[in-house]
């Protein structure tokens, strides 16, 4: 009776040894992330955590603090209603993330997940939009233009058939056979919270519908407007401003560099010489706008 009982004290370090915290795999370190981004699961927070610190401690000293900056969805319903508030938190529970492609690099240093994102679309709901912000702009019935748009978003976020939001993930280990971690997905949630709220994409869209739209794309609309306004006040005689120039330019920008990048670079381009565009300029700024 003994010796089995002295095998099993004995074999109990080295089981427990057995049970110490391993790295997960590629794949299932992307779904851990997944399931904590859109769903705050629990056990995908653990399985992280545990992944998370096999990291070497000395050089990766609080790299499990990233778990709790994964979930940003809890407040999705903070400011509605009831029935409203219940229907939102349930549909919230619907979205998810799965990866479509898997890969790694010979030396199993570097990966890069293709993978796409299901979450209601709410574009149904911009007309609603529109109408409150022209009422707020008014003055007129502010808070009741408010309520009636949150009644409008909330109905559309509660029936909005699904969309697919496709993204890549690079990832890279955390030290020598560390485990595998990724700046991607920790923006992750935010730009879905973009894709539930996009409030900024929508006033963009409204500010663009008063100028003449040359691409298509709100961002690149407004930049052009903006360049052909400059040019028109400051240099009427630039070689910019015969025929279709600058639109031309923009119109090559968009096929070059496709939508989503046209649109970052449009906007950045606006966002850095907005104030020279709509202010008093010097002659440096001109030279400086010329050469963008």
């Amino acid at each position: 009776m003994l010796k089995p009982i002295l095998a099993l004290l004995l074999g109990a370090p080295f089981a427990a040894a057995a049970a110490a915290p391993a790295a997960l795999s590629l794949e299932d370190t992307f779904d851990a992330h997944a399931r904590v981004i859109t769903q705050n699961d629990e056990e995908a927070k653990t399985a992280l955590r545990n992944s998370l610190r096999t990291a070497d401690p000395s050089d990766y000293p609080d790299i499990v603090d990233i778990v709790d900056a994964l979930y940003e969805f809890g407040n999705l319903a903070a400011g509605f209603e009831e029935p409203a508030a219940s229907a939102i938190s349930a549909r919230r529970k619907t979205i998810h993330c799965r990866a479509d492609k898997i890969e790694e690099n010979s030396s199993s240093e570097r990966g890069i997940v293709d993978y796409h994102c299901t979450l209601p679309d709410v574009s149904a709901a911009f007309p609603a939009y529109r109408d409150s912000r022209a009422r707020f702009r008014t003055g007129e019935q502010t808070a009741e233009a408010l309520k009636e748009f949150l009644e409008a978003y909330a109905a559309t976020l509660r029936d909005a058939p699904g969309t697919r939001y496709q993204a890549r993930a690079e990832f890279s280990r955390a030290g020598d056979n560390g485990p595998w971690i990724s700046a991607d997905m920790l923006f992750l949630n935010l730009k879905l919270l973009k894709e539930l709220m996009p409030f900024s994409a929508w006033d963009e869209r409204i500010e663009a519908e008063s100028v003449t739209a040359y691409s298509g794309i709100p961002a690149c609309d407004l930049m052009l407007d903006a360049q052909l306004k400059f040019a028109e006040r400051y240099d009427p005689d630039s070689p910019l401003q015969r025929g279709t120039t600058l639109q031309d330019i923009v119109a090559e920008k968009v096929r070059s560099l496709g939508p989503s990048l046209a649109e970052a670079y449009c906007r950045g381009t606006h966002d850095r010489n907005r104030a020279v565009w709509e202010g008093p300029v010097s002659q440096e700024d001109t030279d400086h706008v010329r050469a963008e």
